[in-house]
């Protein structure tokens, strides 16, 4: 999956919540997108647990948003 390689190779430059704030807003972009939305969410959802701790920090937010949102 693309979204969570690119998580990775960020991982080095973003070392505070501010750095990760456009990060998040660019994941909530994504699974707003109407016809990849769904399918992100729900490879995101159910590989959640098997990620890193700190890219599960970064996926949480945008993935409950998302979920609250009505894309479950």
């Amino acid at each position: 999956m693309y979204l969570v390689q690119a998580l990775h190779w960020l991982h080095d430059v973003m070392s505070n919540d501010a750095e990760k704030a456009p990060v998040r807003k660019t994941v909530r972009r994504m699974l707003a997108d109407k016809e990849a939305g769904p399918a992100l969410l729900d490879d995101l959802k159910g590989g959640l647990s098997a990620m890193p701790i700190w890219m599960q920090d970064i996926l949480r937010g945008p993935l409950s948003d998302a979920t609250a949102g009505g894309r479950v």
